[in-house]
């Protein structure tokens, strides 16, 4: 099966050698989690696909070193599918929704590389005369064909259902696809802002307002599940709900709560927001069932539309310094997953090689904007809704951030490769971090481990484990569900880096990668380089040696040093504060000795020394001899701990050994685990697939008429073999001599034409029972 993987990515680039060779970071690698199946998108046009959860669960597909795959080396289990008509577009994003039957690219076309183009090929149903065909047929091509320079940034499939994508496009425009529709965008929203000054006699003509960069959909419940969040250039997030495909179906209950956030909100939105329910469920609060399912219809408000929020406030313990300067840099990948019930998890990664990850913590409530929406109408019914979501900023801090807020947790710089320690910034970090990435940067999630994010590069794959990410969800959900809640450590945990890929800078970098896997088999990278090679490792989480974490986490330890210094001044204050000497008192040096002003500065002296030094070293005297029985019984209290823990430490090495042969007992159980599985496996695949009902109908049917019309043919055969011997035979019988005249020419030629004749159907019959064998 080693051949499989390389038949699977051989020659899946036009060029895989030289400086023709892509460069640039491309998804064209795609895993479905249900299906279990890797797809390939081939420059060439083809759509490739093999059981990558089987050759992982099996260990057949070659783990370790990069390797060369062969595009000569064909593997019967890898299939191809040929999109009718042609994708001529050079791919370079790929999305696929969750039941794998559809998949969306996007690109330049092959024609002009100045118009981009998207499509949608169906995966899931092959067919045609080879059976390998499915169809295809492009995305608002009028819109891409009529803006030249016009791309896709980013799209993903929306999660609430499986027919429906959102783009981001460069002009920056969201825009809702159905894809049974494809011709034009269901729901329009663009992304404008307006900035408006308290000031209006200030004019900043060197403002420039950040463009949205990519995005993801929020989770859980309440409004969250039906938001976006979106990253724009600068660093910051903002906003955007609600955002719902129609058609798509919803329970009461979801419904429900979100009627009752909308109680706690101002009366204006309240009234929105309400509407905007009624609108696209077609319901009534009264008439809401709880156990109903409701499908949003085609809407939209007569006169508001979504509003883009403005930026999320940014909660972190750095400085402002570092916390403005993570943000000054430019932001490359972007990645939101859910945490718990109500939490959303963020990570993004910019070109300098920082990796942040936080959440956002407060609920998303829906902003409206009072701007009419424009709409097209088909058969009566709204086909499809424009809407331009202004976001009016302030200038003033008390309007520029959103009620809702993305806390900070770790702030984390990724090892280069080069073995220098990263943890070290140096004076004035993080300005003075030296760019160790490029732009092509993509944030993966682990199948088998949600906590588990893969940071891709061009040469480095880093495998990134936040523990915290699991303690919050569990916190949080307790107290969603109105139970006891699960404390949280004082500290949270470090997150671990380990590296997972390594290429070297000089050599060919990695264009795509993909996190194959699942729970049970265990999950994989898979990074494909420029130049036609491939590797594949496992994702084995492990605590990284050092951790490079910034003044942003929450753990601050200066001020944790502080506070030590602070308790140690504080016990020994008495000792170390040594009295100021008091007036340097004159000796007359030519007066004699016993002198009265000699003797009464000698006095004077002596009174001095009294009432400070000597005072000071009687006090630190009587100070010291305190302190140091205190350290005796205190040294005698040690011993008496340190023979505890002796004991606790025989008691430990005791377990230690218990449990050394229980971990040697439990690998031996895992082994034979996963041999019985690995066994159960095979003999899951190996059991034969039932008939299908074409298959018992040509048993039943069409098998028995073609074995009944190969038996008459078999005798129509024979009967002819018998006439034309009988014919043969009566030729060669002898007539006595001048009993009767020779046969004349003309009835021999006619005779040699029955011949003939006999000849070519005899030749006929034995060719339409071997093709009629051969089909049996």
């Amino acid at each position: 099966m080693a051949g499989e993987l390389e038949s699977l990515l051989g020659g899946i680039f036009w060029n895989d050698d030289g400086d023709d060779s892509p460069s640039d970071s491309r998804e064209i690698l795609k895993y479905n989690y249900l299906t279990g199946k890797l797809f390939v998108v081939c420059d060439e046009g083809t759509i490739r696909y093999a059981n990558a959860r089987e050759g992982i669960l099996k260990d057949t597909w070659p783990l370790g070193d990069r390797r060369r795959a062969e595009e000569t080396t064909r593997s019967m289990s890898v299939g191809t599918l040929q999109p009718v008509p042609d994708v001529e577009i050079n791919v370079e994003k790929c999305v696929m929704n969750k039941s794998g039957t559809i998949a969306v690219v996007a690109g330049t076309t092959m024609r002009d590389p100045e118009i981009s183009g998207a499509m949608l090929i169906d995966v899931g149903a092959p067919g045609g005369r080879l059976g390998n065909e499915v169809s295809a047929a492009e995305i608002d091509s009028k819109l891409f064909e009529s803006r030249p320079g016009l791309h896709v940034t980013h799209m993903e499939w929306h999660p609430d259902s499986e027919h429906h994508v959102v783009i981001l496009t460069s002009d920056n425009v969201l825009r809702l696809y159905d894809l049974e529709q494809p011709d034009f965008a269901e729901q329009i929203f663009e992304l404008k802002s307006q900035r408006l000054s308290l000031k209006i006699e200030e004019e900043d003509t060197d403002w420039n307002d950040p463009v949205p960069i990519s995005f993801g959909f929020g989770r859980g419940s309440g409004w969250s599940r039906v938001s976006i969040v979106i990253l724009m250039s600068d660093g910051n997030l903002k906003t955007l709900c609600p955002v719902i495909p129609f058609g798509a179906r919803y329970s009461g209950r979801w419904i429900a709560g979100v009627i009752d956030t909308c109680g706690s909100v101002g009366e204006r939105k309240y009234d929105e927001s309400m509407m905007w329910i009624h609108k696209a469920f077609d319901i009534e609060a009264n008439d809401l069932d709880e156990k109903t399912m409701y499908r949003v219809v085609p809407h939209a408000l007569e006169s508001h539309v979504p509003r883009l929020s403005p930026s999320l406030r940014i909660e972190s313990n750095a400085a402002e310094k570092d916390k403005d300067s993570a943000l000054s840099c430019q932001v490359s990948a972007f990645h939101v997953w859910h945490i718990g019930a109500s939490l959303l998890g963020v990570a993004m990664a910019s070109e300098t090689g920082m990796l942040r990850t936080g959440v956002v913590t407060t609920s998303i409530s829906p902003l409206w904007a009072c701007n009419p929406p424009q709409c097209i109408f088909r058969g009566g019914s709204i086909a499809a809704v424009r809407s331009q979501c202004v976001d009016q900023r302030l200038l003033d801090a008390e309007h520029r951030y959103s009620s809702a807020s993305f806390v900070v947790i770790d702030d984390i710089v990724l090892p280069d490769g080069s073995g220098a320690d990263s943890t070290s910034y140096g004076e004035g970090a993080p300005y003075d971090i030296p760019k160790l990435r490029s732009d092509n940067i993509s944030i993966l999630r682990d199948t088998a481990s949600p906590a588990t994010l893969l940071v891709c590069q061009q040469h480095l794959v880093h495998g990134v484990t936040l523990a915290w990410a699991p303690l919050l969800g569990d916190h949080v959900s307790h107290w969603v569900d109105d139970v006891e809640r699960k404390p949280l450590p004082d500290v949270l945990p470090f997150p671990s880096v380990v590296e997972i890929h390594h290429v070297d800078k000089n050599t060919s970098p990695m264009v795509s990668h993909a996190v194959i896997g699942d729970k049970l088999s265990g999950s994989a990278v898979l990074s494909v380089m420029s130049d036609g090679t491939y590797m594949l490792n496992k994702i084995v989480p492990k605590p990284s040696t050092t951790i490079p974490v910034t003044q942003g986490s929450l753990v601050d330890f200066e001020s944790r040093r502080k506070e030590i210094e602070d308790h140690v001044q504080a016990i020994y204050a008495p000792i170390t504060a040594i009295p100021s000497p008091g007036p340097s008192l004159q000796f007359d040096r030519s007066a004699p000795v016993d002198s009265p002003q000699n003797y009464r500065a000698l006095v004077e002296s002596i009174a001095s020394l009294r009432s400070s030094y000597i005072e000071f070293c009687h006090k630190a005297e009587c100070t010291t001899a305190d302190r140091l029985d205190f350290l005796k019984d205190e040294v005698s209290q040690q011993f008496e701990n340190v023979e505890k823990i002796a004991n606790v430490l025989e008691q430990i090495e005791k377990k230690q050994k218990t449990l050394r042969y229980r971990q040697d007992k439990v690998q031996f159980m895992a082994s034979n685990i996963k041999d019985r599985v690995k066994l159960l496996a095979e003999l899951h695949w190996a059991v034969p697939q039932p008939a299908s009902e074409a298959e018992k109908h040509f048993q039943h049917h069409e098998l028995p008429m073609l074995e009944s019309n190969t038996a008459s043919l078999a005798q129509e055969v024979a009967m002819l073999r018998s006439q034309a011997q009988a014919v043969k035979q009566s030729g060669k019988v002898q007539q006595p001599h001048g009993s009767a005249s020779k046969a004349s020419p003309s009835d021999l030629r006619r005779i040699r034409e029955m011949l003939s004749e006999h000849d070519t159907i005899i030749r006929d019959m034995c060719r339409k029972v071997r093709a009629i064998e051969s089909s049996v």
